[in-house]
């Protein structure tokens, strides 16, 4: 029996309920015949029984029918008495029964034989030793046929007795295996449901969690047309809210009016499933705000594999990258022109330290006036030029990264 378990319990849910079902089938088929055999037993049991009661009325009518000599009626029932016996002896009997119609000491088959056969005489001869015979043997015959009617009875309480303790078992064992199938099917199918839906409940919940949580906001649309998923940095990219965005329809609000057109034929194609969702393949746009601003966004598209989300669009505001790349570009120029100034100081540093060697040499060996004021405002000349290579060097290595460090803290706050 533990070993019928354990190979039950190893079962899958499908065959096990199979097996139930089965099980149920079969109790509920023998049920049925067994109730179909109870009918047909009661029915068959009341037949003999009456046909038994008819034996011993008929065994007085055909005492009466002789006495007052009414031929036609003796004959009518000595038939009827006759095909009644031929009926009652060819049925299926009980040992009782047997006993009682074919062995001594009552033999009743023998007693009604030879009680139809002097009625037949009588009939036939009016012979007065049958007449005695039926009349004597008729109140006989009623004791006869009083037990055999009380052991048909017997006989039909004995069938409907096994009867219904066979219809007792058939439903204990029916009610024990709806409470097998309870306790190893449902309770365990029950259980292991409730446990998937918990399962099922954290991942959703999880999923929700990572789709909240994501800094790219998070649109998905099923086939139906309506708006399934709307994260909050969604709501803080476009500014409308989760309530605002139930239909297809509404997402044209997110959309530049140049993308309409594209919008609406793209969407009734994954709608229609016409068009295979590609994933991997990033789009640079436009998109536009609640406040109607427009700004630059970086779009995906895929699905979540279920089979009733159509489009899962993944969506980056890409604003403040496209200022860093412009403040990157600009500092890239700013060195650039940088680096191309101090090439010009190196080279004009050069000659104005030979000329500046040279006004020195000649201010030292010339005592005239006039030249020495010369060569000091020459001086002067190269000092100025000097200072201008280093103003040039100290702008351009300088103020432009500042200016840029100034632009990305602005962009932050």
């Amino acid at each position: 029996m533990l070993r019928l378990i354990h190979a039950f319990g190893r079962l899958s849910f499908t065959a096990k309920y199979i097996t139930a079902l089965m099980l149920i089938a079969m109790l509920s088929t023998l049920a049925f015949f067994n109730l179909n055999h109870l009918i047909s037993s009661q029915s068959n049991d009341g037949k003999l029984i009456t046909i038994s009661g008819q034996q011993i009325m008929l065994s007085q009518k055909i005492a009466l029918y002789a006495i007052y000599y009414q031929t036609k009626q003796l004959e009518q029932s000595i038939k009827e008495m006759e095909d009644n016996h031929s009926f009652l002896v060819n049925s299926e009997m009980s040992e009782k029964l047997n006993n009682v119609y074919f062995k001594d000491p009552v033999n009743l088959d023998n007693k009604v034989k030879t009680f139809l056969a002097n009625a037949k005489r009588f009939q036939l001869t009016r012979d007065g030793k049958s007449l005695t015979y039926v009349l004597k043997n008729s109140q006989i015959l009623l004791e006869e046929f009083g037990e055999a009617g009380k052991a048909y009875l017997e006989e039909a309480d004995d069938r409907t007795l096994n009867l219904k303790r066979v219809e007792s078992f058939i439903y204990i064992m029916t009610l024990l295996t709806l409470l097998l199938e309870a306790l190893f099917i449902f309770m365990p199918a029950n259980i292991s449901i409730n446990r998937k839906a918990r399962e099922l409940t954290r991942e959703k919940n999880y999923s929700n969690a990572v789709i909240e949580s994501s800094t790219n906001a998070i649109i998905s649309l099923d086939y139906d047309g309506k708006v399934r998923t709307y994260n909050k940095m969604a709501e803080r990219i476009f500014g409308y809210q989760r309530d605002e965005m139930k239909k297809a329809s509404d997402l044209l609000k997110l959309i530049p009016t140049r993308y309409y057109k594209v919008h609406d034929i793209g969407v009734e194609a994954f709608l229609s499933r016409h068009l295979p969702i590609t994933s991997g393949e990033v789009y640079e746009l436009e998109a536009r705000n609640k406040n109607g601003s427009y700004f630059p966004i970086r779009i995906s598209f895929g699905t979540s594999g279920e089979e009733s989300l159509a489009i899962v669009a993944n969506i980056q505001d890409i604003t403040i990258e496209r200022l860093n790349d412009t403040l990157m570009h600009k500092q890239a120029k700013f060195a650039a022109l940088g680096e191309m100034i101090a090439i010009i100081a190196h080279q004009w540093r050069q000659p104005l330290a030979e000329l500046s060697f040279n006004n020195m040499y000649l201010k030292k060996k010339i005592d005239a006036k006039d030249l020495e004021k010369e060569l000091i405002e020459n001086e002067g000349i190269i000092q100025f030029m000097s200072d201008t290579i280093s103003s040039f060097e100290s702008f351009y290595a300088k103020t432009p990264k500042e200016w840029f460090f100034q632009k990305m803290l602005f962009c932050k706050e």
